[in-house]
């Protein structure tokens, strides 16, 4: 049974229209890297939201907000400007979607259909409009997502009330059969409860250990071969380990997530992702989602999903796609504009860095930059000292037999 959706009201703002519909676009097309083009002032080529319904071929939306009073409709002209401008997109649309909140209208549906015919002929993307009466019937199936925009009303708070309300009675009733019940039968639940509890700890003592052994593992040359978070995400996922922190479970998900799709296992990544949103956390899913997009070959749209935050592993995974698919003077040059440092990174961002210099042979910038390295970083990653060695050796041969340290 759906929900009745046809009294909801358009969002007030342009702004909070398009972020709805990338939200909801997003679980249409089951396409968890969906995301906004660009920001507003930037040319956008006609798509404000775009993504990969199939796994492989884009989709682009273009958001049209419209008044509702006095009531403005979507006009045929609107239309070809914005199929003009869906042609320059890059690297190319398979279908073109403008959602609008303005009513049905047989006249601009008629134009869409018409536009994808003659766009047969040209190869071109297929055009659909989509109405607010649209939009809203199929939000219907998305009740979390209709709480989110203030479309129903979040019953969390009183859920947990009523929830915490169960737990006390519960508790009490369970006291009270334990005071009637036999000195041996209290010490059988407290004996239960007690091996209950240290089994959780004794798991989540394991897997942060291993998590920890990935970590420090991932860093050695001769553990690059073997992907080590995969391997400690598959024993989080097992049954025995559901009951450990969710948060400690929920970043070996993500980090293992983004290992594969490092290493080229784009399957393995997405069926990761699609794992973790059922594992609550703080950690957000973005750094996993940019090296999804990144495997997928839309390095533009990657760098866009992180390029605005601050944390060291953002920085660090910023710096590690523009060294990839841009080359080291980029890397070292993004990094000095946003005038970082090396407390700005984290190991594997310090990894990433110390990579440029030497591709770019500056042998005298990376010995200073591993001078600044703090005690903590070098037992963080004991490599650095190894390389700052390596480096102080090479700094005192002649220039061209320098490459014999390496």
């Amino acid at each position: 049974m759906s929900l009745p959706t046809k009294q909801f009201p358009p969002p007030d703002s342009w702004e909070e229209f398009e972020s709805l519909c990338a939200d909801f676009y997003a679980l249409e097309w089951k396409d968890s890297a969906t995301q906004r083009h660009g920001r507003q002032g930037q040319p956008q080529g006609g798509v404000d939201i775009y993504g990969r319904p199939d796994g492989k071929n884009y989709t682009g939306v273009q958001c049209k907000k419209k008044d509702i009073w006095p009531p403005k409709e979507l006009t045929t002209d609107e239309i070809d400007q914005e199929v003009a401008k869906a042609k320059t997109w890059k690297p190319g649309l398979k279908h073109f979607v403008i959602a609008t909140t303005a009513s049905n209208d047989k006249t601009v549906q008629a134009h869409a259909r018409a536009i994808t015919e003659a766009h047969k002929k040209e190869k071109l993307f297929a055009v659909r409009i989509e109405s607010w009466k649209e939009i809203t019937r199929r939000l219907a199936k998305y009740p979390d997502l209709l709480r989110t925009y203030g479309y129903l009303p979040d019953l969390s708070h009183a859920t947990q009330q009523a929830a915490t309300a169960i737990a006390d009675e519960t508790s009490k009733r369970v006291l009270a059969g334990l005071s009637d019940a036999s000195l041996n039968q209290q010490q059988s639940y407290i004996s239960d409860a007690q091996q209950n509890a240290g089994l959780t700890e004794a798991l989540e003592r394991d897997l942060a250990a291993r998590y920890d052994r990935a970590m420090r593992r991932s860093f050695l040359p001769e553990a690059m071969a073997t992907d080590e978070y995969g391997s400690v995400a598959d024993i989080a996922c097992e049954p025995p380990y559901t009951t450990v922190a969710p948060d400690l479970r929920r970043a070996i998900i993500l980090r293992a997530a983004r290992s594969a799709a490092v290493r080229g296992t784009l399957e393995k990544a997405e069926e990761l992702l699609t794992i973790v949103q059922t594992v609550p956390g703080a950690e957000s899913d973005r750094l996993a989602r940019a090296r999804v997009l990144e495997r997928r070959g839309d390095i533009d749209g990657a760098l866009a999903l992180i390029r605005d935050r601050t944390d060291a592993d953002s920085r660090s995974t910023v710096l590690n796609i523009i060294l990839r698919h841009r080359g080291p003077e980029a890397a070292l040059k993004w990094f000095a504009d946003k005038q970082l440092s090396v407390r700005d990174l984290t190991t594997n961002g310090l990894r990433t860095l110390a990579g440029a210099h030497l591709k770019t042979e500056d042998l005298d910038a990376l010995r200073s930059r591993l001078e600044e390295l703090s005690t903590e970083q070098f037992n963080q990653g004991p490599y650095f000292r190894f390389l700052r060695a390596i480096v102080n050796m090479a700094s005192v041969l002649p220039i061209p037999d320098r490459d014999l340290a390496f």
